[in-house]
């Protein structure tokens, strides 16, 4: 399934539509990365509110598998 994200970064807001619920936790970081001049191994993503960190440390987990959702920011 398609899923579409918000994404908040020191470089502002972006809305994320290319990624898939099987799209990897490796895809998302090297995303992340492209539109916040952060490299992928210093990527720490937040989600939900109030924000609590999801564990982005398996490139290979699929992003259904970290709690990810279509609608999060």
């Amino acid at each position: 399934a398609s899923l579409a994200f918000k994404v908040k970064s020191k470089n502002g807001q972006q809305v994320l539509k290319d990624l898939t619920s099987d799209s990897t936790v490796g895809e998302l970081k090297l995303f992340l990365s492209s539109i916040s001049d952060v490299s992928c191994d210093r990527i720490c993503v937040l989600c939900g509110y109030p924000p609590k960190p999801i564990d982005v440390s398996n490139d290979s987990k699929k992003l259904s598998d970290i709690g990810l959702k279509t609608g999060e920011t």
